[in-house]
């Protein structure tokens, strides 16, 4: 999973994120979206300060979302849960 194309609209305080799906690992996938936190570089599906869900399915090449922030840093990571309920992560951004 590959986390790329980042835009900061400042004016409005939002966040654009876009994910290109790489690789299924052949397994299921059962969900999967962002995770951010303001103070963990590395925020989890557990350990977070918010969480979207986008959707389920094999069926993905990619996927978007916007997300509005206050000020100062926020730490964001898109995941995927497959079967069997392993995680993966891209590497997150700042």
């Amino acid at each position: 999973m590959e986390q790329d194309e980042l835009e900061w609209d400042l004016k409005n305080q939002e966040l654009k994120l876009h994910t290109n799906f790489i690789d299924d690992c052949n397994k299921e996938v059962n969900a999967y979206g962002y995770v951010w936190s303001y103070d963990n570089e590395q925020p989890t599906v557990v350990e977070n300060q918010g969480f979207v869900e986008i959707g389920q399915g094999n069926q993905l090449s990619s996927f978007d979302y916007s997300l509005t922030y206050g000020k100062g840093d926020i730490y964001v990571r898109a995941y995927v849960v497959y079967d069997e309920n392993y995680v993966g992560y891209s590497s997150p951004a700042k």
